[in-house]
């Protein structure tokens, strides 16, 4: 009878401090999982900090770079006399504005580069002509034949300068873009830094005046 209720007794205690083991084990797992959180939060905010210095400085950087991006577009444009880039304008102009003006020079480049293959065509046939007409028609094929060359010349400056002012107006669209992009992100990051300083204080990593 007594064996039988030591026996009891010992696995109480036994079962007991299984319990205790459990408890301890699970005790350890939470602070572990607690010391994973915290060394990850510490990494990300390595992270975003490097990131927030790179933005930083891109922030510092664009605007210059569109700045000068702006002042050799108005004087390749006065070069060439493409008015409607002045300085006065081209400051008026937001993005999508600028983006539609890009796309009218691409498709007036289109069309220069298009009449230009027709004069290059006619030229080739009036050069034969020239070349094979009797003497006494040779002169008219002449005149023909430089009217039509000096079209082509015309027509090889017109494109090389409205390519330029694409290109150049391109450019400043991609750096205008970059800066958008980069002030979006630059507001990301504002708002993770807001949310880090508002994160609530771990109940189970403040004791009792969490708990209160």
């Amino acid at each position: 009878m007594f064996g039988d209720q030591f026996g009891a007794v010992g696995a109480l205690f036994s079962g007991l401090a299984f319990l205790g083991l459990v408890y301890s084990v699970i005790l350890q797992r939470r602070d572990l999982d607690r010391s994973i959180k915290e060394m990850e939060k510490s990494a990300d905010a390595q992270t975003a900090q490097v990131k927030l210095g790179a933005v930083s400085a891109l922030l510092a950087s664009l605007p210059v770079l569109i700045q000068d991006e702006e002042n050799r577009l108005v004087s390749t444009a006065a070069v060439f006399g493409f008015e409607m880039y002045g300085r006065g304008r081209l400051d008026c102009l937001a993005l999508a504005d600028l983006m539609l003006e890009r796309r009218d020079m691409e498709e007036q480049l289109a069309a220069t580069v298009s009449v230009l293959a027709q004069r290059q065509e006619e030229l080739a046939v009036a050069t034969r002509m020239k070349e094979e007409c009797v003497p006494a028609d040779r002169a008219d094929h002449a005149a023909a034949y430089s009217d039509i060359s000096r079209q082509v010349s015309e027509l090889k400056i017109r494109r090389n300068r409205e390519r330029i002012i694409a290109e150049q107006l391109g450019r400043l669209i991609s750096l205008r873009q970059e800066l958008a992009a980069t002030y979006a992100e630059m507001k990301k990051y504002q708002n993770w830094k807001v949310a880090e300083s508002a994160t609530p204080t771990d109940p189970e990593a403040g004791g009792e005046g969490a708990e209160g």
